[in-house]
């Protein structure tokens, strides 16, 4: 596989898109207040809009892992399976599993819900393992399932040489054969299909190829630029404007619904990703983002529990002090879970609890160094 692309290029694009998709998951979470709006007040189109538009970022995250993943498979051929899994074992098993039995005493402890589920191991297992323990921790059964099919994925992959929206387009339509089976027949016996890697297929398959064909990354912005802004504008408008619909209560077809946003998602992340890697977005200094990426993790992980506390100490108020609370909330959810991370990382436990490789000294790892175990 050729590969032109500076290394630390290509690190910084990975960190600083993982910053965008934090960014965007903890606005998610704290504009979902709008479904305590009614369609009449004067700010729920905004919050509608702001809440919905940033739903690309867990389908960024997951193109990115898929990315990642394929791009070290190719960088290290000689590196055997057991070496991979026990990496994402490390980096997310362990942390996946601690912190979901966390969510769960906090849940059926601080929160007061019905702790008899403990009396349940078959049930509280169930929970963990398609990651109930809380509403964020879904994502980790997805990525898992991913790793888990990693070498299925890539052998398919190298079946053949494929063209970009060939095999993308591919698993465009494996998905949605996977919406209608759903629809009919698994929904009524498994409700769980979005904790299911069959959710995400094109994305998926965006990162595999983008990840096999670093050297290319140039050629394929060239082509995949237009195509990929009116993906994200028209799956983007098509989406906000049917979800208008569905928090006024209105009937929606879900096929629709589901198409925009597989659209707008996919869309979004070819862009940013295009972007993240242009000759123009390079001049410019965007250290900070990555840096932001780079805790994104531990964000991810404890920005909930912040947010819950928050609403508990500061219920949201009317007029402006309702859109001064959500602005604050967010400032402070978002810089309360950066600086625990921080803290993390310079504790022995924390390798622990984000996944973090082993250091010879404490403290916050260097992007290089991180990338380097991979």
């Amino acid at each position: 596989m050729p590969e032109t692309a500076p290394q630390q290029d290509w690190l910084w694009s990975i960190e600083s898109l993982r910053g965008v998709a934090i960014i965007a998951v903890v606005v998610i979470h704290v504009s979902s207040i709008v479904t305590s709006l009614t369609p009449t007040a004067r700010s729920w189109e905004m919050y509608v809009a702001v809440n919905r538009l940033s739903s690309f970022a867990v389908p960024l995250f997951i193109f990115l892992s898929a990315l990642t993943a394929t791009h070290i498979f190719y960088r290290r051929p000689g590196r055997s399976w057991r070496v991979f899994y026990a990496r994402r074992w490390q980096q997310v098993g362990v942390p996946y599993l601690i912190w979901s039995i966390f969510y769960l005493f906090y849940r059926f402890g601080s929160l007061g819900e019905n702790h008899t589920i403990f009396y349940q191991p078959f049930e509280w297992s169930g929970w963990t393992f398609l990651g109930k323990s809380y509403y964020h921790m879904y994502f980790f059964p997805i990525v898992i399932q991913l790793y888990l099919l990693f070498p299925l994925l890539i052998a398919f992959y190298r079946l053949r040489s494929w063209r970009f929206g060939t095999f993308v387009g591919l698993f465009a339509l494996a998905e949605l054969a996977f919406y209608f089976l759903n629809r009919a027949y698994l929904y009524h016996r498994f409700p769980y299909s979005a904790t299911l890697l069959t959710s995400y297929l094109p994305l998926v398959a965006a990162g595999i190829w983008l990840g096999a064909h670093v050297g290319e990354w140039s050629i394929w912005w060239r082509v995949w630029r237009w195509p990929s802004l009116v993906f994200a504008t028209v799956g983007g408008g098509i989406y906000w404007w049917l979800y208008r619909l569905v928090f006024a209560g209105q009937p929606v077809n879900t096929l629709i619904v589901q198409g925009a946003w597989w659209v707008y998602s996919t869309g979004v992340a070819l862009l940013l990703w295009g972007l993240a890697n242009s000759s123009v977005i390079r001049h410019l200094s965007l250290k900070w983002l990555a840096r932001i990426g780079s805790v994104s993790f531990g964000i991810y992980l404890m920005h909930p529990l912040f947010l819950n506390e928050w609403r508990r100490l500061l219920p949201v108020g009317t007029g402006w002090s309702f859109h001064l609370n959500n602005l604050a909330g967010f400032l402070c959810i978002f810089f309360a879970s950066w600086g625990m991370t921080l803290f993390l990382q310079r504790v022995a436990v924390g390798r622990y609890l984000l996944g973090e490789p082993r250091q010879s000294q404490p403290g916050p790892i260097k992007l290089e160094e991180k990338w380097n175990v991979y």
